[in-house]
């Protein structure tokens, strides 16, 4: 329950651009400050090399002299750049650290390592793409399960949130068995896609202006939503943003633990809105009223 303040809170739409240029000093700062240099390893001293799939073996066979490698204790890493790919180097073990500490995952009971592919050269990863998945014209990263593949332009300072995006895809996969509901898939992403963007600023999420509210007329009702099987047509930003506000509330609201029984029990098959009101010992009504004070502008 929130106290009562004379002071208003900050919120997202009080900032103006200006309050941006401080977000990006900190961000290149913090990341010289993060900096670790990438120890390269040859391919046959990887500790985890059966592993590659036939997707990520077609990568590897792109100019295969240009590839480099490395690893950390859950990932292992192949790029072409060093400076490309540092980003990720630094950020995937603090990403596994965040989803493990939310899912409450004691032990983890997958030895394997995570492969990225991380790709620098825009020709190759369209080529790439067009061999393994041609579907996925316009992305610039997709997940295999225990496999992220990703393009990375040198100048792009939003790494962080797609890569914490993207790597949760693969970590729910790891650590949750069954297939997780879109909305809850897509949703804890973007959640933990924001958090990484904060990173960079002490975690104020306001201070990146990544925090977005619903218009009244944009909200879709939970009983049409939480059955969303797949992306809607056209513009997906509403999906998400929903999609990212359910999980957040869920979290911040009813705590850790009943989010991981969430994910747990609905990726085993179900039905979904029971399974809400058996976890949260909520009546719907009043689970979705909560929801909507929470996710919708005034």
């Amino acid at each position: 329950m929130r106290k009562n303040s004379s002071k208003r809170a900050l919120t997202p739409w009080d900032l103006t651009p200006w309050d941006l240029v401080p977000v990006f000093v900190l961000f290149i700062f913090s990341s010289l400050a993060y900096a670790k240099p990438i120890e390269t390893i040859e391919w046959e001293d990887l500790s985890d090399i059966r592993d590659v799939s036939e997707q990520g073996r077609t990568a590897l066979s792109f100019e295969p002299e240009n590839w480099k490698h490395a690893e950390t204790g859950h990932f292992v890493f192949h790029f072409t750049d060093p400076g490309t790919a540092e980003t990720f180097y630094r950020q995937a073990e603090e990403t596994y650290r965040w989803v493990q500490s939310i899912l409450d995952i004691r032990e983890d009971q997958w030895h394997n390592k995570a492969h990225i592919y991380v790709f620098e050269d825009a020709a190759t990863w369209k080529k790439f793409k067009r061999i393994e998945a041609p579907a996925l014209e316009t992305a610039d990263a997709y997940t295999t399960g225990k496999e992220l593949f990703i393009r990375r332009s040198p100048a792009w300072l939003g790494a962080g949130k797609v890569l914490g995006h993207e790597l949760t895809h693969v970590l729910l996969y790891r650590f949750v068995e069954g297939r997780v509901p879109l909305v809850l898939n897509e949703g804890f992403a973007e959640f933990i896609g924001y958090k990484a963007a904060a990173r960079a600023v002490d975690g104020n999420e306001y201070r990146v202006r990544i925090l977005r509210l619903l218009a009244p007329e944009a909200y879709v009702p939970l009983e049409k939503f939480l059955v969303t099987q797949s992306y809607p047509a056209g513009d997906k930003t509403l999906f998400y943003r929903q999609s990212e506000l359910f999980v957040r509330y869920l979290i911040l609201t009813y705590g850790k633990e009943k989010f991981h029984d969430l994910l747990t029990e609905t990726a085993r098959g179900g039905d979904f809105r029971n399974i809400l009101i058996k976890i949260y010992q909520l009546d719907f009504p009043s689970l979705e009223n909560g929801f909507k004070r929470f996710a919708l502008r005034k």
